[in-house]
């Protein structure tokens, strides 16, 4: 088994300026759609159902029961450590993730964040914290959305687990020790650099207009609603903002534990396999799979000539040309330019000036636009 490469997370840059109406109405993927991939393994003849939580959302942990029961995996894989389900089994009437985060001041002595008090350890310590601590407000996620939390959905899914007999495997929480180590070999944790990325890293409006309907989503939809929502082109654009922002911890954070989240899936036990793993390593680990296995989906090279809408362009010259005499007739001068008012296929840059005159006289002619 060879493995070469890592995921390209690709994603449109708001929908609301690359596509139009038609694309954008009624053709969301539903949530379930979102969070569930089933990846398939021809030469052992075995079945991975990805199942992608962000720990919100008490609907989506409702199905991810009724998968496990319906499906009856031989192995169920969560990423969670036994300790965080010793303490949470033995909670009563919890049937709702907003019931869940009333524990989450408990459930945080289950993180595997425990490091010794040495020098290294504090100096550490002492740049990692406020670090996480002043990336956390840069992202601004609201209270009860706790993507990096175990929550209902990975309880739900240990008890159908048991109840059906099948292996299960604790990963661990998505800091390990393991995570852990990697972040303390990591010597960039400066502030400074992490806040001028954050003023300057949205270079350009369309970053600034996806990164403000983010917060807006947020803020109609509360966390438990955005985690329903989250489709492959926001999560990937939720990846691309933070390898903006921190572009070293995102290796570590994403690309590394993508694979090593693989690499345990692939080696687990059994034909059926369900894996409930936070939602940002889905891409990754698909990406993983597909290489390993031979199972890529196949894609259509860019035609520019097959693809090229001859019909709308001779219409758009030909209502062009029609604006342009008529505008010209109005005003009782020759065109300023002959290129259209709207460049639907490709961008022109051109001195539009430069068409008006017949001889070009030289580059210190007042007239031209670039003057």
């Amino acid at each position: 088994m060879s493995m070469i490469g890592r995921p390209i997370h690709r994603f449109l840059k708001n929908q609301n300026y690359c596509s139009d109406v038609y694309h954008r109405i009624r053709n969301r993927p539903t949530p379930f759609e979102n969070t569930l991939t089933i990846l398939k393994d021809p030469a052992n003849d075995r079945e991975l159902y990805l199942i992608g939580t962000t720990n919100s959302s008490t609907l989506l942990a409702k199905r991810t029961r009724d998968i496990i029961k319906n499906e009856s995996p031989d192995t169920v894989y969560v990423q969670t450590n036994e300790k965080w389900w010793n303490l949470v089994k033995d909670f009563k009437n919890v049937n709702s993730q907003k019931e869940l985060n009333l524990y989450n001041p408990v459930l945080r002595d289950t993180q595997e964040w425990h490091m010794e008090n040495n020098p290294r350890s504090l100096v550490f310590k002492t740049r990692f914290y406020p670090w996480m601590f002043t990336l956390t407000q840069m992202f601004g996620f609201p209270s009860d959305f706790h993507p990096f939390t175990p929550g209902l959905e990975m309880k739900y899914a240990i008890e159908q687990a048991l109840a059906g007999n099948s292996k299960l495997i604790f990963g661990g929480q998505e800091i390990n020790p393991g995570t852990l180590y990697a972040l303390r070999t990591e010597k960039r944790f400066d502030l400074v650099p992490l806040i001028w990325r954050y003023f300057f890293a949205l270079h350009n409006k369309k970053w600034e207009t996806e990164h403000q309907d983010l917060h807006r989503v947020l803020d109609v939809a509360g966390g438990e609603g955005f985690a329903e929502v989250i489709d492959n082109y926001r999560l990937a654009w939720l990846i691309k903002l933070f390898e903006k922002y921190a572009p070293f911890q995102k290796q570590i954070l994403i690309d590394h534990k993508d694979l090593d989240l693989f690499y345990q899936l692939y080696r687990a036990p059994g034909k059926k396999i369900v894996a409930v793993v936070n939602q940002w390593h889905t891409p990754g680990i698909e990406y993983h799979w597909r290489h390993t296995t031979h199972t890529e989906l196949p894609t259509e090279p860019i035609n520019p000539v097959g693809d090229f809408d001859i019909d709308t362009y001779q219409e758009v010259n030909t209502i062009n040309d029609a604006i342009r005499e008529y505008v010209c007739k109005l005003g009782k001068t020759e065109p300023a330019t002959y290129d259209n008012y709207i460049t639907h296929y490709h961008k022109q840059t051109q001195e539009a000036e430069r068409s008006r005159h017949v001889h070009f006289l030289s580059h210190d002619d007042p007239h031209m636009s670039h003057h």
